[in-house]
């Protein structure tokens, strides 16, 4: 609301409309008094700060409220009629139905206020995304479960009166961090700046039952039968309609198999035409009877109310009894569900560790063997040139093992093991 009255104030100077972009800021509250005469003089310093500009007036239903609150109004209203202050453009804010009622309070200010400018309430959404930034601005993280839990929370939040978009947005992120401390100091674990699912949860609880407590009165009794107590008499032994307590012993339950049409209460009419030959005695004895019945069928429509408030708590209660329950078996759900995936991690680690030390063995036993081989084949390339040297065949044939000694491929050439030894060392 600051920020639009700022913007306004630049708009109306930039126009030319103002002789400067000034706003002066203050509330309904600052502009009444403890004194009489006291709050026009209040008002009166705050227009002359803000001539040249706009004076914003923040909850300004506080002015419908006293002699004071009316002083006030009739304050503004003078002003906004004097040449003094022809340069002052005011702008008042608050809720509407309270904006109405003091509006409605002074006519001639609700005649000289005909531009509004409403602010919807935040979608869930918007309260989630403003949650989240607080939790990045202040290095928090959300722990898993967190979202869901905020976006149920927020669904239930925004249907009550006195809902404050930011301001109960930044509550509740104050308080899931107390929550988050008082837990950190219960534990010696979880020190990292974390605020899970159950922090959440326990501070939008105490702010729904908190909202709750507000709009509900307690009730001396919640009966709905419809059968009325004894009127008592005055002294000269007619009915007393002022003196008309209902004990609770009076009232009775309703039996828990009622339909609710049986307890709706429908008041009488009491309009009757008095009977030709009825004494001034008795009729005004039957007057009082009248008046008391209408009297206590009130009380009753009144405790019948009361008691289906009493109901509806009570499911909203309930409500958000099971809220808390679902996001509690969703958090251990996804315990579960980690538990297992860390369990198959540590699985599939051991296998791939028990795979990679049965590769290795198996490349140093093939390494070993061609080593091996390649021995092999070198002494058999030794061996045929050394066979060369000793009796050169003349086609070149290659050298055979034959008998107890060597036979070129031909056939011609033989060379004996001990003079192959002789002249060649292996």
């Amino acid at each position: 609301k600051t920020t639009v009255a700022r913007a306004m104030a630049n708009v109306l100077y930039g126009l030319g409309l103002l002789p400067s972009d000034k706003l002066t800021e203050t509330s309904g509250l600052d502009l009444t008094a403890d004194f009489v005469g006291q709050t026009k003089t209040k008002v009166t310093e705050a227009l002359k700060e803000a001539k040249g500009g706009i004076l914003f007036i923040d909850e300004a239903y506080n002015l419908g409220f006293g002699s004071y609150g009316k002083e006030a109004c009739d304050t503004i209203v003078a002003a906004m009629t004097s040449e003094e202050f022809k340069d002052v453009v005011i702008v008042i804010a608050g809720y509407p139905s309270d904006i109405n009622k003091m509006l409605d309070s002074n006519a001639g200010l609700k005649s000289r206020f005909t531009q509004f400018f409403h602010f919807p309430d935040w979608e869930v959404m918007d309260c989630l995304q403003f949650f989240t930034s607080k939790a990045e601005k202040e290095n928090f993280e959300l722990g898993e479960g967190v979202a869901p839990c905020l976006e149920k929370g927020f669904m239930k939040l925004v249907q009550y009166e006195g809902w404050g978009n930011g301001r109960d947005v930044v509550k509740l992120w104050r308080a899931s961090k107390d929550q988050r401390s008082s837990r950190v100091v219960a534990s010696s674990s979880g020190l990292e700046k974390t605020i899970n699912c159950d922090d959440v949860s326990v501070a939008l609880k105490n702010m729904l039952d908190t909202r709750r407590l507000k709009h509900f009165k307690p009730m001396a009794s919640r009966g709905s039968n419809l059968e009325l107590p004894t009127c008592p008499k005055t002294d000269d032994g007619r009915l007393n309609p002022q003196n008309t307590s209902v004990s609770k012993n009076e009232m009775k339950e309703p039996e828990e198999e009622e339909k609710e049409e049986q307890g709706t209460i429908c008041l009488s009419s009491f309009d009757e035409p008095r009977d030709d030959g009825v004494s001034d005695e008795i009729w005004a004895e039957l007057q009082d009877i009248k008046t008391y019945t209408k009297m206590s069928q009130v009380q009753l429509k009144e405790e019948r109310e009361e008691y289906q408030k009493y109901l509806d708590e009570l499911e909203e209660k309930e409500a958000m009894a099971r809220l808390a329950y679902e996001v509690e078996v969703e958090r251990i759900k996804k315990l579960a569900e980690e538990a297992r995936r860390l369990d198959a991690l540590m699985k599939a680690e051991q296998a791939e560790e028990k795979r990679k030390h049965e590769a290795e063995l198996e490349r140093k036993r093939r390494e070993k063997e061609e080593q091996k081989r390649l021995a092999k084949i070198q002494r058999q390339q030794a061996i045929q040139e050394r066979l060369r040297q000793i009796s050169p065949c003349p086609a070149g044939f290659d050298w055979y093992r034959h008998g107890q000694g060597w036979r070129c491929g031909g056939g011609t050439h033989f060379v004996t093991d001990s003079q192959l030894n002789k002249n060649f060392t292996f």
